[in-house]
């Protein structure tokens, strides 16, 4: 499954962006990957189709629910 052009600077800030939150270290540590992070974004531009890709906080947060829906847990401090 490959919807994103992931050589997008705007797609590429987006992960990062989000990695920031959600990767190894982050705000809230998932443990994710960039790659994780990437699947998870093709999967959320697919499931909600209706709401248009702004790669801002809600985004993100529905990029949450998707690592989240695959089982990602935040790690404990």
């Amino acid at each position: 499954m490959r919807i994103l052009n992931i050589g997008n600077q705007v797609v590429q800030d987006f992960i990062n962006y989000v990695y920031s939150f959600y990767g190894p270290g982050g705000i809230y540590d998932l443990g994710a990957t960039r790659a994780d992070i990437a699947h998870a974004t093709t999967v959320r531009i697919l499931k909600w189709p209706e709401l248009t890709f702004e790669g801002d906080s809600m985004d993100r947060e529905h990029v949450r629910t998707v690592l989240q829906e695959q089982g990602f847990q935040e790690v404990a401090a």
